[in-house]
């Protein structure tokens, strides 16, 4: 079984924490919450497991995009970004 939902509260603390912006690319527009270890991994709906990216960073996190002139980063390069970003500026 997957864990709970994110609630109301802890997907507002995410949005405060990361300035209400992606937290890679720092675009205000479109952005949600993301699981750094997903749910399905026994990742948990927990501020320290939790990132704000934009819906293209989202996309890329999940390896929905290749890179290329549009996209210039890959799955594998926002990972490291997202665990820099938890680990140095959270």
């Amino acid at each position: 079984m997957l864990g709970a939902k994110i609630s109301t509260s802890t997907r507002r603390a995410v949005y405060a924490r990361d300035g209400y912006a992606c937290a890679l690319c720092q675009s205000t527009k479109s952005f949600h919450v993301h699981h750094v270890l997903p749910r399905s991994l026994g990742g948990k709906s927990e501020l320290s497991n939790l990132i704000c990216l934009c819906h293209t960073c989202h996309a890329i996190a999940h390896g929905e995009y290749a890179l290329n002139n549009q996209f210039p980063f890959d799955k594998e390069t926002a990972e490291d970004a997202i665990r820099y970003y938890l680990e140095y500026q959270c």
